[in-house]
């Protein structure tokens, strides 16, 4: 018998499906699509529909669904424009690509969003024959967009008209957003912060603080208290602005750090202001007797812990102030205290303290002054007999030469109490007086 070559016959692997190669029939890849795909005629019937499509409709096979629609455009879309705008775009394109439309749950009729990618099949005289396409559900993902653009049309409504400043910056304190106020202030326009470092309008000495805020926020152990800093301005004026700062990087409506900073300037400056008139002097802007004891308690507790250095502390009182208020007024004697005030600054170091106590009787003080009592003896003479020349020198403003007496005291040492430290400057001070005019005591 002679020999016939048999077809070799590819052994079945357990769990493995095999498809015949033809190159037109391609319905088990039509069905096992994960997304509605369907053949419909031009005139809105539908042909065929695959396992997805027929759920996307609420149906349980292809041919109760072809049993149930007739008109696609008047059943299915919910605008029957939208399909007339389809098929215009397919007849003249040839193909659509992301056509988004609300349609029904053909059964249900429930409403849904699709997005359909479709393309035209022509005969071989040109007649169209049908059109193919896919079509998916995307109803959840429009709903997530629409809450996003909602969540930012709020966000946009709550700061386009505020007063407050709203700015939202990247981790790395990029300016990614700034809301109108912006220009009223700082001064600039909203799209002249875009890109900018947030930190770099800031003044020097809040840039510690507010950097530390700035990485508490980042890492979600911010305190929820405002820091206030200041910021400057477009005119070179420096801005003190509260700043509440909220994470929300994580948030994909916003994507970014939100800062809320209101303009509390007025109020600072106000502060300030009251806090100045509660420390100074009104008439000679020096600190008070209030301050000056603070310091000196101050001074004393550094040379006793760290520095080992002795204060020098100096009471002054003007030679017969009384007698100038009686002969030239009031005025006079004003104009006379607030002279003494700027001659007793320039005896002393940037770091000392010149305060006035009342009256006419000012006290300075040169903390860690000199290291061992002869020394700092010494150095409180010379500094005692420099304000008695400084003050000696005659002064148009106040009708000619004044003279003071002056008392010293050195301390740091040893612990005592500030009171005394300021009483024994005072007695130095009496018998400074008791000694004569333009003297000094040290006690």
């Amino acid at each position: 018998m002679p020999y016939t070559a048999r077809p070799r016959v590819r052994p079945r692997t357990p769990g493995r499906i095999i498809l015949p190669m033809s190159t037109t029939d391609f319905s088990t890849l039509f069905e096992l699509l994960p997304i509605g795909a369907y053949r419909s005629s031009p005139a809105g019937r539908q042909l065929r529909a695959n396992a997805a499509l027929v759920r996307l409709n609420g149906y349980a096979s292809e041919a109760e669904l072809l049993a149930a629609v007739n008109d696609i455009g008047r059943e299915w879309y919910v605008d029957p424009a939208r399909r007339a705008e389809f098929a215009r775009r397919l007849e003249r394109d040839g193909h659509v690509a992301d056509f988004v439309s609300e349609v029904y749950r053909h059964k249900t009729r429930e409403r849904i969003w699709i997005r359909e990618n479709a393309h035209l099949v022509r005969g071989a005289g040109g007649a169209v024959l049908f059109f193919e396409g896919t079509v998916e559900d995307i109803t959840a993902q429009r709903a997530t967009q629409r809450a996003l653009e909602m969540s930012e049309r709020r966000f946009r409504a709550m700061t386009e008209k505020a007063q407050d400043l709203t700015v939202v910056c990247d981790a790395a304190g990029r300016i990614t957003y700034a809301s109108p106020a912006a220009q009223r202030t700082l001064g600039f326009a909203p799209q002249a912060l875009h890109g900018a470092d947030v930190f770099e309008r800031l003044h020097p000495e809040d840039a510690a603080i507010a950097r530390a805020e700035f990485v508490n926020v980042i890492d979600k152990r911010n305190s929820g208290v405002e820091t206030t800093v200041r910021f400057a301005h477009a005119d070179g004026s420096w801005r003190h602005l509260a700043i509440l700062a909220n994470n929300c990087l994580a948030d994909d409506a916003v994507g970014g750090l939100v800062l809320n900073l209101r303009d509390v300037t007025e109020r600072k400056c106000a502060e300030e202001a009251l806090q100045r008139l509660a420390d100074h002097d009104v008439l000679t802007d020096l600190p008070n007797r209030r301050v000056m004891l603070s310091r000196i308690e101050q001074a004393l507790t550094y040379s006793l812990t760290r520095s080992r250095r002795l204060n020098a502390l100096f009471y002054l009182d003007l030679d017969d102030f009384k007698a100038i208020n009686d002969r030239q007024g009031h005025a006079a004697g004003d104009r006379l205290l607030r002279a003494v005030a700027e001659r007793l600054r320039g005896c002393v170091r940037a770091v000392d303290t010149v305060a006035r106590f009342g009256g006419d009787e000012f006290v300075i003080l040169l903390a860690d002054f000199e290291s061992g009592r002869e020394p700092a003896t010494l150095q409180a003479q010379g500094v005692g007999e420099k304000i008695l020349a400084a003050l000696a020198r005659p002064a148009e403003a106040v009708g000619g030469a004044r003279t003071a007496s002056l008392g010293a005291t050195l301390f740091g040492d040893r612990d005592e109490a500030v009171d005394d430290i300021v009483r024994r400057a005072d007695s130095a001070l009496y018998r400074a007086k008791g000694a004569g005019r333009n003297t000094m005591r040290l006690g």
